[in-house]
């Protein structure tokens, strides 16, 4: 195949989400409008330095590029990643932590630094731009090349990340909880006992459509083996990673009644290395008919809690 090399293969911050702006039109922005390339040592961010890509990425949000310093922050290269520094009264978070003026954070591959802004009368940060640290090791591509079952030329992209290991979890509601009553305890305690672990990048969530019969392309149906309520994915940087979850858990061990027990019944458990697969877009494009894997629809549209 006819391999493509991405736009950003150094240290870089890539855009993976604006306020106002589609995940298709997002990913069929040219790479300067998407990425900004960390130097070797400083990199200073902000409306001052990267203007273009600013104005961009803000125009569909009603004018937040005011909430955006000429000098917001300073990205330092390290051996253990990226340090960013504050340098900013305007808000700046990393993982949804707040750095706060002239405090600096290290950042490793997958964290995400955002510009938030508050409704008024509410103290909630809203996430309106968020830039992942991406290094060179961080995702490879291919654009693969050639023809379908019409006779028509295809092509497609093979993104696989080099690092990104992810835990398969598939359930049922143990009787005699409803799925509102379980519901309850996942949000309001499960998950916030999860996402205290620093290990743990984010879950998504895929609840199975039971009204709805799944077919094939060739419109056959399949008969399940294995039925289940909703499978859970844990996203964690590499096995290093996961394994350094668990050692977590063990020294910061969760109260019984707060845990699953009773609570799910659980159908299979894996790990996985995972890979997606993606319409190519164009270079340059603004817009196209680009759907990446996690875009909107059916199957392709969990919910996803990040850190």
């Amino acid at each position: 195949p006819a391999v493509r090399r991405d736009p950003g293969q150094d240290w870089r911050l890539e855009c993976i989400f604006a306020e106002g702006i589609s995940d298709d039109k997002l990913r069929g922005f040219p790479a300067e409008l998407r990425c900004i390339a960390l130097e070797q040592g400083t990199t200073l961010l902000g409306r001052q330095h990267q203007a273009s890509l600013f104005a961009a990425l803000t125009e569909a949000g009603g004018g937040r590029l005011n909430l955006i310093s000429r000098t917001h922050a300073q990205l330092d290269l390290t051996p253990e990643g990226v340090r960013a520094t504050n340098m900013s009264a305007n808000p700046l978070y990393a993982d949804r932590r707040h750095i706060k003026t002239t405090e600096s954070r290290q950042l490793s591959p997958g964290q995400v630094l955002s510009f938030v802004r508050f409704e008024e009368g509410s103290q909630t940060p809203i996430h309106f731009l968020q830039l992942q640290v991406r290094s060179p090791e961080s995702r490879s591509f291919q654009r693969v090349t050639g023809t379908d079952f019409r006779g028509v030329e295809s092509s497609y992209e093979r993104c696989s990340p080099a690092q990104g290991v992810v835990s398969l979890i598939a359930y049922d509601v143990c009787k005699p909880l409803s799925e509102a009553e379980y519901d309850r305890w996942l949000f309001d305690v499960h998950y916030h006992d999860l996402m205290a672990n620093p290990f743990l990048d984010k879950i998504v969530l895929h609840t199975v459509c039971k009204d709805k019969q799944p077919r094939l392309s060739s419109g056959a149906a399949v008969e399940n083996d294995v039925s289940f309520f909703r499978l859970a994915e844990l996203h964690f940087r590499d096995h290093a990673a996961y394994e350094s979850y668990l050692d977590w858990f063990r020294a910061n061990a969760i109260p019984a009644e707060r845990t699953p027990t009773g609570k799910s019944a659980f159908k299979f458990h894996h790990l996985a290395e995972s890979e997606c697969i993606s319409r190519s877009v164009p270079s340059g494009l603004g817009s196209g008919p680009s759907a990446s894997a996690g875009s909107s629809g059916v199957v392709a549209g969990p919910d996803t809690f990040a850190r």
